[in-house]
């Protein structure tokens, strides 16, 4: 599966069997950024898990990480579009 300059519909479709909240709360490593609007800084008003390819946007680049072992199961029984 590739991510890289290509427009996909990802559906998993048996997601919640097995993937509960509270795995992904426990599991992923999930941060707060900071954002730059004219010359203030502001957190974000949510809180990110990044896996994937190296991606930027506003201040913020996220390094190229893999997918974590139980999204990947998860990912392989997914249909992408």
């Amino acid at each position: 599966m590739s991510f890289f300059g290509n427009e996909s519909l990802l559906i998993l479709p048996k997601f919640n069997s097995g993937l509960t909240f509270s795995l992904l709360k426990k599991e992923l490593d999930w941060k707060q950024n900071q954002l730059k609007l004219f010359g203030r800084t502001h957190n974000e008003p949510r809180l990110t898990a990044w896996f994937g390819p190296k991606y930027s946007y506003s201040s913020i680049t996220w390094e190229a990480l893999p997918f974590p072992r139980f999204l990947q199961t998860a990912l392989d029984k997914s249909l992408i579009l």
